[in-house]
């Protein structure tokens, strides 16, 4: 496995786990579970797990939720939607679910966040 600039750009010369990366990356805005990816990819659950600790040292509900948030924090810098309305786009119907993960994930609310990352792209 090569690690190239971008955490989203892995070299991994594993076809099935590319296949569930890609598989997590496109639809993890649609509230996916592992199961889906378990099922997509057809493969064990334990077989999953063990492709995700080998080539990214995580879980595949912490990339699940990693690119979530990703996507959230470019929301919130790149449009002028409403935190309700970014937390459905990544698979939070509800609001306060969403803020709760959210402040989890950054240590902050998404306003907070919006509102410091603006200021720091401002000077």
């Amino acid at each position: 496995m090569v690690t190239r600039k971008s955490t989203d750009n892995i070299a991994v010369d594993h076809p099935d786990f590319i296949l569930a990366l890609r598989f997590i990356r496109e639809n993890a805005t649609y509230r996916i579970s592992v199961n889906d990816v378990v099922e997509y990819v057809q493969v064990s659950r334990r077989t999953l797990y063990r492709w995700f600790q080998k080539y990214l040292q995580r879980s595949p509900e912490k990339e699940i939720l990693r690119v979530k948030m990703r996507r959230a924090g470019e929301l919130l810098l790149t449009t002028d939607e409403n935190i309700e309305q970014v937390g459905k786009q990544v698979g939070y119907p509800l609001v306060g679910h969403f803020i709760r993960a959210f402040r989890k994930y950054y240590g902050k609310t998404p306003k907070t966040f919006r509102l410091e990352r603006k200021i720091h792209a401002e000077k």
